[in-house]
């Protein structure tokens, strides 16, 4: 998976492109859902949550809720 390095401010944040969508079982040429990115912030680690792309359930877990987090702050700052 490829690394890219996002630069914010003075810190440089390295990350994985494409390892949330990858997880979540998203088709390239579809947009994450805001609300289920904030589902998964808000729900606890180790609970199961309704993905509405494979309409399977995904597992929460702690690496999951930090990906979904980050993808909501650098939503936050495109706009």
């Amino acid at each position: 998976m490829k690394r890219d390095i996002i630069i914010i401010g003075k810190s440089k944040i390295p990350i994985r492109k494409g390892a949330l969508r990858k997880q979540l079982r998203v088709p390239e040429n579809e947009k994450i859902d805001d609300a289920l990115l904030r589902r998964i912030v808000k729900g606890k680690a180790g609970g199961e949550l309704h993905n509405p792309y494979t309409k399977s359930k995904i597992k929460n877990t702690p690496l999951l809720k930090k990906r979904a987090n980050l993808a909501l702050t650098l939503k936050k700052l495109r706009k």
